[in-house]
């Protein structure tokens, strides 16, 4: 059982600290604010004859798992404000959630 609550969980992506406000959306339904740390972690790919292939960002977001809409799923979007360096909106690819209250969000866009 976890220590926290969702307030406290709330600190981790609070937009004043680590996190960005961003907007998450059900189809057909009106996007809601929630807070998240974004990260796109580039991976590097190795050709065969040594040299660099391509260089491919895997977007994911962290958010506490009470924010998300009820039935979260595959297909939602997700967008990140300017002036936020990862700006744009992102489709959901996965909803991953913890045992701590925390969810990761693999994203694609």
């Amino acid at each position: 059982m976890p220590v926290e609550d969702d307030a406290e969980r709330s600190a981790f992506v609070d937009p004043d600290e680590h996190g960005v406000e961003a907007f998450y959306a059900r189809p057909g339904d009106a996007a809601i604010g929630i807070n998240v740390i974004f990260d796109a972690p580039a991976r590097q790919s190795q050709a065969m004859d040594g040299s660099v292939g391509t260089v491919v960002a895997y977007p994911r977001a962290l958010c506490v798992a009470g924010d998300l809409p009820q039935g979260a799923r595959e297909g939602d979007s997700l967008e990140i404000p300017d002036p936020h360096p990862g700006a744009g909106r992102y489709t959901v690819k996965a909803v991953v959630a913890d045992s701590t209250g925390f969810a990761r969000l693999d994203l694609e866009g």
